[in-house]
Order: C-alpha cells, then structure tokens, then sequence
C-alpha cells in the first residue's frame, strides 16, 4: 500500500487535500458494496482529460475535484 500511496501523493501534490475530501464525499452516502459496484462508472464522470497523443495508465492529466463534486449528482 505504501507504494501506491507515495505514487498518488506525487502525482496529485498540493492538490491531494482537495480531491481526497471531494472523494469522501462523494463516497459518502454509499456503502461498501455499492461503492465497490459503481466505483469506475464513478471514476469515469471524472476521471482526467489527457491530450490525444498520451496514451495508457499513467498518461498525465489534471483532476479536477470539481467534478468529482459534481459526480455525487
């Protein structure tokens, strides 16, 4: 876990704070097993725009917390 949670403090920086609250609360009303089952639908409403030409996992792109926000409906 410490692996992945170095990599997503890295990749979001001073931005963490934010988008880390905008997810608990859209993760909030749910339970686990809802959350588990509309988790990437979820991700897909907000997930980063990338240029066309980065391609795959790990393509550099801004996430907004804005809308994750807007994703909770």
């Amino acid at each position: 876990m410490a692996p992945a949670r170095s990599y997503v403090e890295r990749a979001l920086g001073e931005h963490l704070a934010a988008v880390r609250k905008a997810m608990e609360d859209l993760a909030k009303p749910m339970d686990s097993d809802d959350l588990n089952r509309i988790g990437f639908h979820l991700y897909e409403q907000f997930r980063p725009e990338v240029e066309p030409e980065e391609k795959g996992w790990g393509a550099k792109g801004v996430l907004d917390p804005e809308r994750i926000r807007r994703a909770a409906g």
